[in-house]
């Protein structure tokens, strides 16, 4: 079926990949057209925007917000082991609950209200950039630690210091570090990454 013998008109063809297969579909072929069919005026704009905002920002906001309120709850979001492997060989874990699932979770076991956690969300929001020319933003996976701070946990608690080592990383990153081989490892490294920012604007 040609542009011209649709009902709708100035339609163009454009292929799509589904299921398997290459499908043709009969798309508008300008912003003035797109507006006439949806017979709102500005909806092609409204319409991208909303596409970009639900194909990256949010999934953006939605990784950093749980990540912002893992560090201030210290409660960690459920992972669970894949079959496959990293480079290392270590196994490659995925996260065992969606996001809102987490934050559920720690509204329940923190006792906090959504509320309180508003000025992270507004914090977080107000630095996301809107790049129509990103692709799709899949959701990161959970952030491996380096075998060697694991490592570097475990000798603290094999030593028997983990909850004096705690009490001092909590002091240095201002955020509550528990005696655990997760919780120390976590913090070692986020220690190192913040010494190698430091480094890097003071050479």
């Amino acid at each position: 079926m040609s542009e011209h013998n649709h009902p709708h008109g100035d339609l163009i063809p454009q292929t799509f990949k589904t299921t398997g297969f290459e499908i043709t579909l009969h798309v508008p072929s300008s912003i003035e057209v797109y507006d006439r069919l949806a017979k709102v005026s500005g909806a092609c704009l409204k319409d991208a925007i909303v596409n970009t905002v639900y194909r990256g920002s949010l999934a953006e906001f939605r990784a950093n917000f749980c990540e912002a309120v893992e560090k201030e709850t210290t409660i960690a979001r459920k992972t669970k082991p894949t079959s496959k492997k990293d480079s290392e060989g270590a196994d490659i874990e995925v996260y065992a609950e969606t996001e809102g699932e987490y934050f559920n979770r720690v509204l329940a076991e923190s006792g906090k209200s959504r509320e309180h956690f508003t000025p992270i969300a507004n914090t977080i929001a107000s630095a996301i950039v809107f790049d129509p020319s990103a692709t799709e933003r899949k959701a990161p996976g959970p952030k491996k630690v380096a075998k060697a701070y694991i490592a570097a946990a475990q000798t603290l608690i094999d030593k028997g210091v983990a909850h004096a080592a705690a009490a001092k990383l909590s002091t240095m990153l201002g955020r509550q570090v528990e005696a655990t081989l997760e919780s120390l490892s976590g913090a070692i490294s986020e220690d190192q990454r913040k010494k190698d920012v430091a480094n890097e604007y003071s050479s």
